[in-house]
């Protein structure tokens, strides 16, 4: 499927389906605490969490481990009390209670898929060449997708995400953290559970168990292979 080369198709970075809960949660509550003329300190009064405490929930990690921070749901009540907003509002901020996500377009998340693929590609300081020879896809083919003149097949988009070290979620633009996961991601149907599955023929036969076995032996020893090569060349 080809892009239209001169398409002006942009998406918000900040756009609620690309951030994760507790970045939405945060900002939401910074809105809230500005809205509200408080300072971290007069928050920390009204809603007896502590200012560092409140601060570090704004920006959405944990300074201890530089992880995105998890909140319980007594702070989020003692939010809720103390900021006069909805409870429920906050469960779904925080993603505890689940609210349908603004749907992306099939143009804008191609958007989102050739930025992070750019911004990846910069990250991991690898040259198209090599990231060719890593996904067995050809120059050209990655050139024209950063271009976006022609659109990565689901395929293309598992390679790339597994040399980049990201999941296929994170890359396609359906999830937000690089290790993430989401259920609407479109997903690649396994070769040997397809072997296996009932109504595979050849030729107009049904394969046989034993057929199958064969085969699935074969498909282990080619994959083997080409697994060994690709650590040699690494």
């Amino acid at each position: 499927m080809t892009n239209d080369k001169n398409s002006t198709t942009t998406i918000d970075p900040n756009h609620p389906a690309l951030l994760s809960a507790p970045i939405v949660l945060g900002q939401y509550l910074r809105q809230i605490r500005e809205d509200k003329g408080y300072s971290y300190r007069q928050a920390s009064d009204v809603t007896g969490i502590s200012h560092s405490y409140i601060k570090n929930v704004e920006n959405g990690i944990d300074p201890r481990s530089q992880k995105e921070i998890i909140i319980q749901t007594d702070k989020l009540q003692k939010f809720a009390r103390g900021y006069e907003i909805p409870y429920e509002t906050l469960l779904e901020k925080a993603g505890i209670v689940k609210k349908a996500q603004p749907e992306i377009s099939d143009d804008e998340r191609n958007v989102i898929f050739v930025n992070r693929l750019e911004q990846l590609i910069k990250e991991n300081s690898v040259s198209i060449l090599k990231l060719a020879k890593k996904t067995e896809i050809s120059m050209e083919q990655i050139t024209e997708i950063l271009e976006g003149t022609v659109r990565a097949t689901i395929e293309e988009i598992y390679s790339l995400a597994a040399a980049l070290k990201v999941t296929p979620d994170y890359l396609a633009g359906y999830a937000a953290d690089k290790k993430g996961f989401h259920p609407d991601t479109p997903e690649l149907n396994e070769l040997l559970s397809f072997i296996n599955g009932a109504g595979v023929q050849l030729y107009g036969k049904p394969l046989s168990k034993e057929d199958k076995g064969k085969i699935i032996a074969a498909v282990k020893v080619i994959f083997s292979d080409a697994s060994q090569r690709q650590m040699e060349e690494k």
